[in-house]
């Protein structure tokens, strides 16, 4: 009876949280995903922490530092949003959409703590 052990253990990767369709993602993208789900729930905090694990992860994503950016900003943590924002703007290339909305928005963390000469 060697289908019952099978059966319990897939039963058990379900309960924890393993899901087939995660399996052809990659951690940043599982990551990233969590953290989508925090950030419109309104934990922004967990949010940014799920950005920066992700980030971590995959350090060439300019796109997950933006996000990073955006939920620590909304956490109020302004230093932290700021150099996320300038990483992804670092991370995107000069001239790209994304670098500027990372100018624009790093701008806006320096204003929010007082630092009115580098916004």
């Amino acid at each position: 009876m060697m289908l019952k052990p099978v059966a319990m253990l897939l039963s058990s990767l379900l309960v924890v949280g393993f899901s087939p369709a995660n399996v052809f993602k990659s951690r940043p993208q599982i990551l990233a995903e969590r953290a989508s789900g925090e950030y419109v729930s309104g934990d922004y905090r967990s949010a940014q922490e799920a950005y920066a694990q992700a980030a971590q992860a995959d350090p060439d994503s300019p796109e997950l530092e933006f996000n990073r950016g955006a939920a620590a900003y909304k956490a109020g943590e302004y230093a932290t949003a700021g150099e996320a924002f300038a990483n992804a703007a670092k991370l995107s290339g000069a001239t790209s959409g994304l670098a500027v909305k990372s100018h624009y928005n790093s701008g806006n963390a320096y204003f929010k703590q007082g630092q009115y000469e580098q916004a």
